[in-house]
């Protein structure tokens, strides 16, 4: 499935879970334009979104019928598990970063908010102090006097909420324990890329992002999976927005 066809399917069932109250959240009149224009943002055709509410509108109480009379798809009773405890309130801000991800560009405020962080750090250590910092933070990554770049953290929180502090590679929860430890790991490194988006980000528990960063085995996208030089391979098996 594509990166757009996984995108547009949370979306989907937050139409269908939350309907007018949830387009209006994002900005839209009426469910009508909100399937139009989302599916314009997130890339692909009208009709996917609709029919993926339609049939998350069985599983989510919707005053809809939607596909009643026919057995919802294993795919979607997945998703419909992972995604049912979400708040209205995180799945809100879950769902606009989705549609508008991250920007890499500093506003002034965000430069005069933001606290600094050097440049030449290795990828190692940026990844730790963005981990270690709240859910409020900014730090402007600066390698030069033309060269900043602001990051949010807040981007990061929405994921761990998206996956309820799970691993996208194990699935170890730390929610029952009360605390998360579930961190961020950027596909490339941000130190190079200054990429926030999402889709430059995988959650993962500290063994397996420690694991990573100590073996540097190469992302493949297409299949999700980590490949190392040994020929071991490890899959992201939790995926809601990659």
């Amino acid at each position: 499935m594509t990166e757009q066809n996984v995108k547009l399917t949370v979306i989907a069932y937050y139409l269908s879970k939350f309907d007018v109250q949830g387009a209006s959240s994002l900005g839209y009149e009426n469910i009508t334009t909100a399937l139009r224009e989302l599916s314009r943002i997130v890339g692909n055709g009208n009709s996917y979104l609709k029919l993926r509410r339609d049939e998350f509108d069985v599983l989510t109480n919707s005053h809809r019928r939607g596909y009643a009379n026919r057995d919802a798809s294993k795919y979607v009773l997945w998703m419909h598990e992972q995604l049912k405890g979400i708040s209205f309130t995180d799945f809100t801000e879950i769902v606009s970063q989705l549609i508008y991800p991250a920007k890499l560009s500093a506003s002034e405020h965000d430069i005069n908010s933001a606290e600094s962080i050097d440049g030449n750090l290795s990828n190692n250590e940026i990844e730790a102090l963005i981990n270690a910092k709240d859910s409020n933070s900014k730090y402007i990554l600066i390698q030069s006097e033309q060269k900043r770049r602001v990051y949010n953290r807040g981007i990061i929180e929405n994921l761990k909420k998206l996956y309820e502090n799970r691993c996208q590679i194990c699935n170890f929860s730390s929610k029952e324990f009360g605390a998360s430890i579930v961190e961020a790991h950027h596909i490339l490194p941000f130190s190079d890329s200054q990429n926030n988006d999402s889709d430059n980000i995988i959650i993962l528990c500290p063994n397996h992002h420690r694991l990573i960063h100590q073996a540097h085995p190469e992302f493949n996208r297409e299949q999700l999976k980590f490949s190392f030089l040994s020929g071991a391979t490890l899959a992201i098996t939790l995926n809601m927005h990659l």
